[in-house]
């Protein structure tokens, strides 16, 4: 089977189109993902990605191939060292294995998390990149990313490892992201992108599994957002809380899909605007990203 991606900006507002294709996978068939006609991609696409492959892994039990991918999109999958995920077989020419960029520094590499020490090792890494690309930044800035990296992929860690048939697993990453505006631009100053994603059971079971008051996924969220606390250790919630208070001093902005639904917020000091968006199709797991 092969799934052309449509030549669109923001490729994880539209998986839904692709995920509709997973009941047709047969044991043993070949699933070609063709990224040909893909202009543009960025970390929470990637990540969504990334779980969409699993799931087309777990019905098909062959790794999904990458193919058709243009060069410089080759050039980004490459720097995030997409080639590490073992489910997926990435098609690219071998000269661009070998290739570093000279602004490789903006972007860490996609990180597999699967335990708690390896957290706290990425945690630090975080805040050594996060110093180096924003010198004239507090340390408070910098704290406050590494806390979004903490609470998240605690998340991650503990939906994947209550799924049956999983072990606990996250994927994340951080770009140096420029928004394309004149130099002088309020709007000009560098930001930070942080995306992470699992194929666990979601926020809906997570909250269910102890408070038993979510309905429907976007009620799953919208009470994650407002702090309820479901992890298995008994810890604390899922952070959101915490995480708000971050995005609303930086005015950040805040998207979340888990199962049908999603959530994109922009912070401002006063307010926070939600735009809630159903889904025909349920992706596996969480998938959060953060611009701040």
């Amino acid at each position: 089977m092969e799934i052309q991606l449509k030549n669109q900006k923001y490729i994880d507002s539209n998986v839904d189109r692709y995920l509709k294709q997973l009941s047709a996978v047969k044991s043993g068939e070949r699933v070609t993902i063709d990224f040909s006609q893909v202009e543009y991609l960025r970390p929470g696409a990637v990540i969504q990605l990334i779980v969409l492959s699993k799931m087309f892994f777990g019905k098909s039990g062959e790794k999904v191939v990458w193919s058709g991918i243009p060069k410089d999109r080759a050039f980004y999958l490459r720097r995030l060292q997409i080639e590490q995920v073992e489910f997926i077989s990435v098609m690219m020419p071998p000269m661009l294995w070998g290739y570093t960029r000279r602004d490789n520094e903006t972007i860490i590499p996609l990180e597999k998390i699967t335990n708690r020490p390896q957290l706290g090792c990425a945690t630090a890494e975080a805040m050594k990149h996060l110093r180096e690309w924003f010198p004239e930044e507090s340390d408070d800035f910098c704290r406050d990313a590494a806390n979004i990296v903490m609470e998240i992929v605690n998340n991650s860690l503990d939906h994947s490892e209550r799924c049956e048939g999983n072990s606990p697993l996250c994927y994340y990453t951080i770009q140096k992201y420029q928004p394309h505006y004149p130099i002088g631009s309020k709007c000009y100053k560098p930001r930070v992108i942080i995306a992470f994603g699992d194929a666990g059971i979601g926020m809906r079971e997570s909250l269910n599994r102890r408070w038993n008051i979510a309905q429907t996924d976007m009620s799953a969220i919208e009470l994650a957002l407002k702090g309820y606390s479901c992890r298995s250790d008994g810890e604390g919630g899922m952070g959101f809380r915490r995480v708000s208070e971050v995005l609303k001093k930086n005015k950040g902005h805040l998207t979340i899909r888990s199962g049908g639904a999603s959530i994109h917020c922009v912070y401002d000091e006063d307010e926070v605007r939600r735009n809630r968006r159903y889904h025909k199709e349920r992706l596996l797991g969480t998938q959060t990203a953060f611009l701040f």
